[in-house]
């Protein structure tokens, strides 16, 4: 009885790391996407000056749409679009 006890903690301690590690990967690329987009739009819609141009696929069910996110500092023209 002690054994399965053990096991079951053992598995449940592993089970909540990788949970843990899986959310925070995947919290770092939402959080610099959330960036992109704010500076984008706080940057205007002028769509003249310096900027890096980014592009994603949108999620579905409109995954055959492209997106446009721009960002101050590279050496193009660039239009932001959303999904």
């Amino acid at each position: 009885m002690k054994n399965k006890i053990r096991f079951m903690l053992v598995i449940t301690i592993v089970m909540v790391v990788a949970g843990y590690n899986v959310y925070k990967s995947q919290g770092v690329s939402v959080a610099e996407l959330i960036l992109a987009n704010y500076e984008a739009i706080a940057g205007g819609e002028s769509g003249t000056g310096n900027y890096t141009r980014y592009t994603f696929q949108c999620p579905p069910p409109i995954q055959y749409k492209t997106a446009v996110s721009c960002m101050s500092g590279g050496r193009e023209e660039c239009y932001p679009s959303d999904c």
